[in-house]
């Protein structure tokens, strides 16, 4: 009874246009879910994703190429995506098994070979502080878990007075991180370009044999 009464006093609502929802354990309402459709790898750059006519590559990343192997967001940075990442990184951890879980779908959609090991992109010290919990480290556990396959932290975020004034970001290789001929699948919420050219410049120290990098956008 009193939870029938929380629902009409408290009705769930759609994150992303707020309209009622038929069951409050949804995120979405059908309309905005038809939106969550997962990216198309075709006519897209493996390196940074966009889109290209009909080639592999684009120009930018021809002149800039890449060390990981290739790259892939899971969703359009737009709409209800959009609004289901904000709230995640402001403050709603327990979005983590269904992004995570979008992103693990998009791995199996292109068809990738599995990775032997998940490795989340380390969050700043002081965003896991603010937030209480670690947006890329969650997604990938929840990415792990559906592939079968183990989660690894090996970076840290290395810092350095210049770096500060740069506004750059570097990583280092944890020790003991033994990781030679192993595929590497590393995962990040947002694809930032030189925030993962700096992470697997980092990985690349442990002779891995690929890195795959997947993105929720």
């Amino acid at each position: 009874m009193f939870g029938r009464l929380l629902k009409c006093v408290y009705p769930a609502l759609c994150r992303h246009c707020e309209a009622p929802l038929e069951e409050s354990s949804h995120l979405l309402c059908p309309l905005c879910r038809e939106h969550l459709v997962l990216c198309d790898p075709d006519h897209r750059c493996r390196f940074c994703f966009r889109a290209t006519q009909g080639k592999t590559i684009c120009s930018e990343c021809i002149e800039h190429p890449f060390i990981y192997k290739r790259y892939a967001a899971a969703l359009e940075d737009q709409g209800p995506c959009r609004t289901l990442l904000s709230e995640y990184q402001k403050n709603a951890p327990q979005l983590f098994k269904a992004l995570g879980s979008l992103m693990a779908m998009q791995v199996l959609q292109l068809n990738w070979k599995l990775p032997d090991l998940i490795v989340p992109m380390p969050g700043s010290k002081g965003e896991v502080f603010k937030r209480g919990y670690d947006c890329h480290l969650l997604l990938a556990e929840q990415i792990g878990k559906i592939l079968e396959r183990p989660k690894r932290e090996l970076l840290v975020r290395s810092f350095s007075f210049q770096m500060w004034l740069d506004e750059t970001v570097c990583f280092q290789l944890k020790k003991r991180s033994e990781v030679c001929d192993q595929r590497l699948l590393l995962v990040i919420d947002r694809f930032e370009k030189e925030q993962v050219r700096a992470a697997c410049s980092a990985l690349i120290e442990a002779f891995p044999l690929e890195i795959d990098v997947i993105s929720l956008v």
